[in-house]
């Protein structure tokens, strides 16, 4: 029990607001350590994996278009088969058939514009995208890449 207590308070001793300032570092480091200047020029990216779930597996592959952070998943696992996707404006799903449907709840809108963050590697680039990256353990303190996201006053 005693560790678990020294592990705890180590945990948050490292989410201090010192290393909240250090973020961009951190994130300097990674893309050092992965490629460094190569992700430049990267314009888009092919990630391909195994899946499984609900006693399922196959594959699910996503492509992304780096520039613009929109993307389509496609995953097959058994008889299962769909897709998932945005084109920057329009949140969409597939089911086997290859019927698409839009998805316009606020979460999936949310959710899409969460992705398209990541996928163009706006963590690395901010000009791509803004973003305000907050943590829910600790939610006074915010690590800010760009005060104003970029989806504040943008109907997605």
């Amino acid at each position: 029990m005693p560790r678990i207590a020294v592990f705890t308070a180590l945990f948050f001793l490292a989410l201090s607001p010192a290393c909240a300032q250090d973020s961009n570092a951190v994130l300097e480091a990674f893309k050092q350590a992965t490629g460094g200047a190569a992700w430049d020029g990267v314009k888009s990216l092919r990630v391909s994996y195994a899946a499984s779930g609900s006693g399922l597996s196959g594959e699910a592959v996503l492509l992304s278009d780096v520039a613009t952070g929109r993307y389509r998943l496609s995953y097959a696992l058994g008889p299962a088969k769909g897709a998932d996707g945005y084109d920057g404006q329009v949140v969409w799903t597939a089911d086997a058939s290859g019927q698409m449907r839009l998805r316009e709840t606020e979460e999936a809108k949310a959710l899409a514009v969460n992705e398209a963050y990541r996928n163009a590697l706006a963590y690395w680039y901010p000009e791509r995208r803004q973003a305000e990256i907050s943590s829910s353990l600790l939610p006074d303190r915010s690590m800010t890449r760009k005060s104003s996201p970029w989806f504040a006053n943008r109907q997605v």
